[in-house]
């Protein structure tokens, strides 16, 4: 059964807390659709690199609202042998999955996700990139199954992996109730 369209923050968090249900987090990040109002509310923009905005964080679930300018894009990276679920929200990112058996990592497959599209990541899918190439801003939501504390990344400048530490630019989760720069 769908879940019923989540339009605030408040729907978002109380749906997280009561567990993925029969469907999964697959059918609750579809049901997201938050009003422009609300989506304007919860953004952050940061002129050097996408924005992170915690909306829910246990150790089991992290919801994480990216925000992206126009040419930003991440390193390519893995989730730590965690899950994702993600949803574009507005805009449109590209996704690069990246073969990591040589140095440096080869490009194996790109897609150009669109507003609503919904998609399912875990390492079995190889390291990715997520990169804004469109003239507009792109917003994403992201579900991370055990809060990733650290991921790898590799450094191209370095043509090494090294560890990255997970980060906020801001964290709207009432338990929290902190805000990091």
């Amino acid at each position: 059964m769908p879940f019923p369209t989540i339009i605030t923050l408040e729907q978002l968090q109380y749906n997280l807390s009561m567990g993925p249900g029969y469907d999964g987090y697959i059918e609750l990040i579809k049901a997201v659709e938050f009003l422009p109002s609300e989506l304007k509310k919860l953004c952050v923009w940061h002129p050097d690199h996408h924005a992170r905005v915690c909306l829910y964080n246990t150790t089991g679930l992290e919801a994480i609202l990216t925000c992206w300018e126009p040419g930003q894009k991440t390193s390519i990276h893995n989730y730590n042998f965690n899950h994702a679920w993600v949803k574009i929200l507005q805009g449109e990112l590209w996704l690069e999955l990246f073969s990591t058996y040589r140095l440096p990592p080869e490009k194996s497959s790109e897609v150009c996700l669109r507003q609503n599209k919904v998609l399912y990541l875990d390492d079995n899918l190889g390291y990715h990139r997520f990169s804004n190439r469109s003239q507009e801003r792109a917003v994403a939501l992201v579900f991370y199954s055990d809060k990733p504390l650290e991921w790898v990344s590799f450094d191209e400048e370095k043509q090494s992996f090294e560890m990255e530490a997970s980060y906020y630019d801001k964290d709207m989760d009432p338990q929290q109730s902190i805000t990091l720069s």
